[in-house]
């Protein structure tokens, strides 16, 4: 309980912090929310010409997109300080975290907040809400509850495949190569559905980086894309990756800590 009290207090002295110069804070909300925004006219354009991908009505993809987009705020909100952990164990800054009482990780977590976190939750619920009302779609409770389910779950999913990635520095120093190498993955799923790719880019969203199972695999649930037989399935699996990128992430920072050893700068 006081381990999350610290985190809680880490977070709202850094987003004050971020607020301390507020026209830059809105001026990068308002930049983010435009690239977003342009992303979208360039699918609404291409699908004018070609009215769907692979069955793919627009408002379907600005569901894909939003869903994406809100897991993706969460998770640069909340975990993606994750990524500095190479620059900190570079200048051996890093020493820090392991010198007070209290668990590393969460320090590293609590280290910052990103305000495109922010604009990219906001202008996914949008988008969610906008696509909902466009489809004419009409969810019960259970709907409504794996959709929640999926937000949750993309999120985690997120920052467990980061921490993993990031993890490396222990090891290789420079992990973000790695990170950045995954972005053209990352904005294939966000921006299109993965039918229109090859059997192998597929495989590899759904398992080795599974970056489909953030948006794609919950958008065809939620737009019932699927049958009820396949959504039981479908739930488990994503869950079940999730778990085991929880714990393969988990013991990459474990076995790093480890065998952290300081710059001595």
């Amino acid at each position: 309980m006081r381990g999350l009290k610290l985190y809680y207090l880490y977070l709202r002295i850094n987003f004050l912090r971020a607020l301390e110069y507020r026209s830059d804070f809105f001026a990068g909300l308002f930049g983010l929310i435009m690239v977003n925004g342009v992303s979208l006219i360039l699918i609404w354009v291409l699908l004018e010409k070609f009215q769907d991908l692979n069955g793919w009505a627009f408002w379907e993809i600005v569901f894909l997109y939003s869903l994406y987009l809100t897991c993706l705020g969460l998770n640069n909100l909340f975990f993606r300080h994750l990524i500095n952990l190479e620059n900190y164990i570079v200048d051996g800054t890093f020493d820090r975290f392991l010198v007070r009482p209290w668990n590393p990780l969460f320090q590293l977590l609590g280290n910052g907040v990103s305000q495109s976190g922010v604009s990219d939750f906001l202008l996914g619920l949008v988008g969610i809400s906008l696509a909902y009302t466009n489809l004419s779609l009409n969810w019960g409770f259970i709907d409504w509850g794996i959709l929640l389910l999926y937000i949750l779950n993309g999120t985690v999913l997120f920052s467990v495949v980061l921490l993993a990635i990031s993890s490396l520095s222990f090891w290789l120093i420079k992990s973000r190569p790695f990170l950045y190498g995954t972005m053209e993955i990352q904005e294939s799923v966000q921006h299109y559905p993965i039918d229109i790719f090859g059997k192998y880019f597929k495989y590899l969203v759904s398992s080795i980086l599974p970056y489909a199972l953030i948006n794609y695999y919950p958008t065809k649930i939620l737009l019932h894309k699927v049958t009820n037989i396949q959504i039981p399935f479908y739930v488990l699996y994503t869950i079940l990756i999730t778990v085991i990128f929880f714990l393969l992430s988990t013991t990459l920072w474990k076995k790093g800590i480890n065998r952290y050893q300081s710059t001595g700068s």
